[in-house]
């Protein structure tokens, strides 16, 4: 995927709503919330990395393979437990 153009206004727009939609959220310590979503198929963390990347895509008219960005989510959280801790 391109780097998105954040001064476009549709890329804003639909990063706005995934803000609004997650703006309610309690959240916990990064490393709570990289393990949760290991360990949970529908964490909030990993909902919310998921919007983020298919508002991106939508505003860049490119697709999203959802699975494939899920295991590549998951990837980077445990890389990031690892330094994290």
């Amino acid at each position: 995927m391109l780097v998105p153009d954040l001064t476009n206004q549709r890329i804003v727009n639909n990063l706005a709503k995934v803000f609004d939609e997650f703006k309610d959220v309690i959240w916990n310590s990064l490393p709570e919330q990289y393990e949760e979503a290991i360990r949970e198929d529908n964490s909030v963390r990993l909902k919310f990395d998921l919007a983020v990347v298919k508002a991106l895509a939508n505003a860049c008219n490119q697709n999203v393979d959802e699975s494939n960005i899920r295991k590549k989510l998951l990837n980077i959280y445990e890389a990031l437990i690892n330094i994290l801790k």
